[in-house]
């Protein structure tokens, strides 16, 4: 009969194992689910998926092959309410109704919290006459995290000062945290996130011997309204600092534009870390403060290259700096945010920023 896989839009491998094995049974193959479709486009556009000729087809047009013939991809490996898998478990797919002697092939295996869905749309499947192939049945899904050897063994390569454990359970976090303090990664450069934190990465680049500044500050997860909002305008105050820049205004015309976005919404201006200039080396002359008054300070010039840096906190600005002597916090504990571009200056024109975040 048909066979009907599910897995992740993004495994983008195991998509084209699927089209392979499909070829090599002579069955053609159809594409359910709007991100599935998406991702197969895309894939196959940069030369990730190479279906064989003639197997890949419409879906209008699978539907007019012997089931014996036809191969389906779709989403829904996860249980997910509005995905194809479900919608075809629950009969109201458009396009696709279960047929009695169907294969269905879930390609996963349950992320926690999910195996309820995932169990009741095993069941569905299975009242409608369809055989259902899943992790704890039948070798149809190998996941795609790391052991613990290869945890180590990118470690041990990378050789990271920081680190930031990702996916899983705070459990998982932890142990994952654990694992590379084995491995000779500082204590202090180690952080465990949770969802509803904000993170600020300060990072540098060097390009033939020229440097560039850059930093930004990210939502993890869901945040709090406030935190939102002190992300959304850190990075209004640089802006707002870039937009003034000039050959010909004053650093404090620059200084006054930032403290005015972040004062003017209530926040804090860190004025022990400010912006500087760039070239050679990261850090060189001038200082550039994320506060100033207008008309103040020295006239910038053509040629010059700058980095602006506001840092704003929700309450006091004052800071201290872990042992890692890197890692810096506010003082009360409160949040706060940093945003930074490289910029450069010329004659008649807005100010060039040379870095990007994306």
């Amino acid at each position: 009969g048909r066979v009907l896989v599910a897995t992740f839009a993004s495994l983008i491998s195991r998509i084209q194992q699927v089209i392979d094995a499909s070829a090599k049974h002579g069955r053609k193959v159809g594409i359910v689910g709007r991100s599935m479709v998406d991702n197969v486009k895309m894939s196959i556009e940069m030369g990730y998926i190479s279906p064989p000729p003639g197997v890949l087809l419409p879906l209008a047009e699978t539907k007019r092959l012997p089931p014996e013939k036809s191969v389906l991809i779709t989403t829904g490996s996860q249980g997910e309410l509005t995905s194809a898998l479900v919608r075809i478990a629950n009969g109201d797919h458009r396009d696709i109704r279960v047929i009695p002697g169907d294969t269905v092939i879930i390609s996963a295996t349950p992320l926690p919290g999910n195996e309820t869905v995932v169990s009741r749309t095993i069941e569905n499947l299975t009242r409608q006459g369809a055989r259902v192939l899943y992790d704890k049945l039948a070798l149809v899904h190998v996941h795609g995290h790391g052991s613990q050897e290869e945890l180590k063994m990118m470690l041990s390569i990378t050789k990271p000062r920081f680190f930031i454990p990702v996916h899983g359970e705070y459990r998982h976090l932890m142990a994952h945290a654990a694992l590379a303090r084995t491995m000779g990664v500082p204590e202090p450069g180690i952080h465990v996130l949770e969802d509803g934190d904000i993170l600020s990465i300060d990072h540098g680049a060097t390009v033939g011997g020229w440097v560039a500044d850059s930093a930004i500050t990210v939502p993890v997860g869901m945040v709090s309204a406030e935190a939102q909002r002190l992300i959304d305008v850190t990075r209004e105050s640089l802006r707002a600092g870039i937009d003034v820049a000039r050959v010909g205004v004053r650093k404090g015309d620059i200084g006054a534009a930032i403290q005015a976005v972040l004062e003017d919404a209530g926040y804090g201006v860190v004025r022990k870390y400010v912006g500087h200039g760039v070239g050679r080396a990261m850090h060189e002359p001038p200082s550039m403060p994320n506060y100033g008054h207008p008309g103040s300070g020295m006239i910038m010039r053509r040629g010059m290259v700058v980095a602006l840096e506001p840092m704003a906190t929700i309450g006091s600005p004052e800071t201290v700096e872990l042992a890692d002597g890197w890692t810096v916090c506010t003082k009360d504990g409160k949040l706060s945010a940093h945003f930074e571009h490289t910029m450069a200056l010329r004659d008649g024109e807005p100010a060039d920023v040379l870095t990007a975040w994306d």
